[in-house]
């Protein structure tokens, strides 16, 4: 049985309906890493490789969204993801997430099956910069 995650004040971020709707997305073909990585941590469940189950481009990354827009309480996970010690990139990303979010609507990155790699934009420019801070901060 699934029991809702608390937050760091012990309240829980996941209610039975987003539950219900993690469970409709999961079974879904619209899952990555860092997306199924946003749902265990939502669901209450280890992902041991957490730290490293970030949006590595614009494919992952609207994953993410997608989930989020269908579970809005999965940004609670994104948040958690990032206060987690070691989860530099998670927490450069948490830091943008809102303009990173509209940036990614603007460029069409939320749309279903969205192609990544046609070329730069500045979804993926913002997510590659994220990545680097997040990344150096690690090897200080």
């Amino acid at each position: 049985m699934l029991t809702s995650p608390r937050d760091v004040n012990g309240n829980p971020i996941a209610t039975t309906a987003s539950l219900c709707s993690l469970a409709d997305w999961a079974l879904s073909d619209d899952t990555g890493a860092s997306s199924l990585c946003i749902a265990r941590i939502l669901a209450g469940r280890p992902d041991p490789g957490s730290a490293h189950n970030y949006p590595h481009d614009t494919g992952d990354l609207g994953r993410c969204l997608r989930l989020i827009r269908a579970v809005p309480q999965a940004r609670d996970a994104v948040r958690a993801l990032a206060e987690r010690p070691g989860h530099h990139v998670w927490a450069e990303l948490h830091a943008i997430w809102d303009n990173l979010t509209e940036q990614a609507q603007r460029d069409g990155v939320t749309d279903h099956r969205s192609t990544f790699g046609n070329g730069p934009s500045t979804t993926g420019l913002m997510l590659r910069a994220a990545i680097g801070l997040g990344r150096a901060r690690s090897n200080q």
